[in-house]
C-alpha cells in the first residue's frame, strides 16, 4: 500500500494523503487484505505529526478509523499489545455490519464530520469467507459506488448497488476458469461483468486478478463499459465518461511492456550463453596449454642430460 502510494504521489505527496485519511475499511481477515494494517497506521501517525511539535500534540486530531471484521479488530489489539507504549498505534475500531446501525457513532461521525460528502453507507455480507463484507457508499453529489471484496456473484450485492455510479469488483478468474472461481469462493470476469447488469452499474472496475495472468492478457478483459485494474491507477468519478476509451491504448502499453521484457530475458539469455561459451573456450585453451607443457617438460627430462 505505501510503496504504491510513494510510487504514485512521491513522498510529499504520501504524507498529504496519508493526513487526510480519513478511514480504512476492510472486506474479510485473508491475510493479502490487511497485513499492512499497521504500517500504514503507523505511517499516518507520522504524517499527522511533524517532527518539530510535542508528542502530545498528535492528539488534536482524532484516531484512524478501521471498519472490518471482529478477526481484524483482535489482531490489532493483540498486535498493539506487543509494542511498547511509545510506539503504540491510535485507531478506533467498528465492525463491518455496526456501521450499518443509524444509531452507530462512528457512522454518524462518517456521515456528519468527516468531511467525505457521504449521504450514506452500508455493508452488505458476501460470498467469500466468514464475516466477509461488500459496502455500497452515496454521495451527497449523487454518486454511488460499491466495492464487492472478494466474493462469488452475490445477489445482496447487486440489489445494494442497483444503479451504481461505479463498481469495483473482484475478478480473481479469467471467464475459463469459473469452475476454479466456483472453489475457491472467488469471481471469474464474466461473472463479475455479470454482477455489474445484475446492478445497473454505469461503469466496472475489475480487481484482484490472479498474477497467473500477464498484464497484457487481462487488459483485454475490459468492456464497453469496464475497465481492469492496474497497479498504480488513479481514477477520478469525473473520468467515468470516457475512461473506457483508454483500455485499447492501455492494453498495447501492457503489450509493449511484455515485449520489452522479452527482448530484454532473450538478450541476458543470449549474454549468458555467450558468457558460457566464452568461460569453456579459456577453458579449452588453459587445459591445451597444460597439455603442451606438460608434453615439453617429458619432452626435456627424456632428452640429452
Amino acid at each position: 500500500c505505501l510503496g504504491q502510494l510513494g510510487r504514485t504521489f512521491g513522498t510529499a505527496g504520501t504524507a498529504a494523503v496519508l493526513r487526510r485519511l480519513t478511514a480504512v475499511w476492510i472486506s474479510h481477515a485473508h491475510a493479502d487484505h490487511h497485513l499492512g494494517l499497521p504500517t500504514l497506521l503507523a505511517a499516518v501517525e507520522r504524517a499527522r505529526t511533524p517532527p518539530a511539535l510535542p508528542l502530545g500534540a498528535r492528539h488534536a486530531t482524532p484516531p484512524l478509523l478501521v471498519i472490518g471484521p471482529h478477526a481484524i479488530g483482535r489482531w490489532l489489539e493483540r498486535y498493539q499489545a506487543l509494542l511498547p507504549p511509545a510506539r503504540r498505534l491510535r485507531f478506533a475500531f467498528a465492525h463491518n455490519e455496526a456501521v450499518n446501525n443509524p444509531r452507530c457513532t462512528e457512522r454518524h461521525w462518517l456521515l456528519r464530520q468527516s468531511g467525505l460528502g457521504l449521504a450514506s453507507l452500508r455493508s452488505v455480507r458476501v460470498l467469500h469467507c466468514p464475516d466477509a463484507w461488500g459496502i455500497v457508499l452515496d454521495g451527497k453529489a449523487g454518486w454511488r459506488l460499491v466495492y464487492s471484496g472478494d466474493t462469488r456473484p452475490c445477489s445482496a450485492l447487486a440489489a445494494a448497488g442497483a444503479g451504481a455510479t461505479l463498481l469495483i469488483h473482484e475478478a480473481t478468474f479469467s471467464a475459463e476458469q469459473s469452475a476454479m472461481a466456483l472453489r475457491k469462493r472467488h469471481s471469474s470476469t464474466s461473472e463479475a461483468l455479470g454482477v455489474a447488469a445484475a446492478m445497473g452499474a454505469y461503469r466496472t472496475v475489475l480487481t484482484h486478478l490472479s498474477a497467473r495472468y500477464e498484464s497484457e492478457a487481462s487488459a483485454a478483459w475490459a468492456s464497453s463499459s469496464s475497465i481492469v485494474a492496474y497497479d498504480g491507477l488513479t481514477l477520478n468519478l469525473a473520468d467515468l465518461p470516457r475512461c473506457t476509451a483508454a483500455a485499447p491504448p492501455i492494453e498495447r502499453f501492457f503489450k509493449a511492456v511484455a515485449a520489452g521484457e522479452a527482448a530484454a530475458a532473450a538478450a541476458e539469455s543470449a549474454r549468458l550463453a555467450a558468457r558460457s561459451v566464452s568461460i569453456e573456450t579459456s577453458l579449452e585453451v588453459q587445459r591445451w596449454l597444460e597439455e603442451v607443457v606438460v608434453t615439453v617438460v617429458r619432452t626435456a627430462a627424456g632428452g640429452p642430460g
